[in-house]
């Protein structure tokens, strides 16, 4: 049988026929094993999971352009207008959070399988390598797993704020009092910047878990995904600080609304844009790490023997 030419982890000339490296002594060929197998599944969980958050993203800006294109119609005081767009708006913001929490629950699956599925190593500064590659893979699955946890407690607070606040396009603030309005709108934003936070965290250390299982230097498409959600963190952070005040006013200055359509502009399209972007890199990192699982499974090549009396 043949053997590669170079050794897969230290990258020595290896002889012909050979089943060990010369210098390392590690095997030139690995057979398929059950991990090997769980860290090629976790890697297609793991395209699945950044293919659908890149839908996400692609979603989330379609409805935010919808949105803010609501809200300047609002502003010229085409308030019906205004309101038939909102309603588009939400069937692609309903589509978004359904897709988030799928998406990274996906992800954080990827991560646990595949930070778990890595073999032992002998060897005792490879094995403080591995065990750092666990944890890292371990965080980032933990994290976005609290962040599914906490998102679904701010949605479930937004979704009793808007049972007693009125449409943004009108209505008034009868039976409702500032105070209440203003504690209720502080508890479901701060559960949504914790969210934001636990996001920037989990895309943090997935990343760090990518770029050093396949021992590659970050680079700005490797670090899209902490980018595009550290972002998301600090418009968050803006409009917790603003939007309990605002809710609380009978009245809006123009002022306000355009702060609000600026962060509006930054959370709904800026972020979405980088979100594809990240998420279409994260599912080409993913499939990278399938193609090197598909290539240690492979079996050696076999050639034909030199007949006799042939060197």
């Amino acid at each position: 049988m043949a053997s590669p030419e170079t050794c897969r982890y230290c990258g020595a000339a290896l002889p012909r026929s050979a089943l060990f490296c010369l210098r390392c002594g590690r095997p030139a060929y690995m057979r398929p094993t059950r991990r090997l197998k769980r860290r090629r599944d976790a890697s297609v969980i793991g395209m699945v999971g950044a293919a659908v958050m890149a839908g996400q993203s692609a979603s989330m800006l379609v409805g935010g352009i919808l949105a803010l294109l609501a809200l300047r119609l609002a502003t010229g005081g085409d308030l019906g207008g205004a309101t038939n767009l909102a309603g588009t708006a939400l069937i692609f913001v309903g589509f978004t959070l359904l897709f988030d929490i799928i998406g990274v629950g996906l992800l954080s699956g990827a991560f646990y399988l595949h930070s778990r599925a890595r073999e032992p190593e002998a060897d005792r500064a490879l094995e403080t390598r591995r065990r750092a590659l666990t944890a890292l893979g371990f965080f980032a699955a933990i994290l976005l797993i609290i962040w599914i946890l906490v998102t679904v407690a701010w949605r479930v607070a937004l979704a009793a704020l808007v049972s007693f606040y009125p449409s943004p396009f009108g209505g008034t603030l009868e039976g409702v009092g500032a105070e209440e309005l203003r504690r209720a709108a502080s508890v479901m934003l701060g559960l949504w910047v914790a969210a934001a936070f636990l996001l920037f965290l989990g895309a943090f250390f997935g990343t760090r878990y990518l770029q050093r299982s396949r021992g590659v230097p970050p680079t700005l498409p490797r670090v899209l995904w902490p980018l595009e959600t550290l972002l998301h963190f600090s418009a968050a952070l803006a409009i917790l600080a603003i939007a309990p005040g605002l809710l609380a006013r009978a009245l809006i200055e123009l002022r306000t609304l355009r702060l609000v359509e600026t962060l509006g502009v930054l959370d709904l399209i800026i972020v979405p844009v980088l979100g594809i972007l990240a998420y279409v890199f994260l599912f080409w990192e993913f499939y990278r790490l399938f193609g090197e699982t598909r290539a240690l499974a492979l079996p050696p090549t076999p050639v034909a023997a030199n007949p006799p009396g042939e060197a």
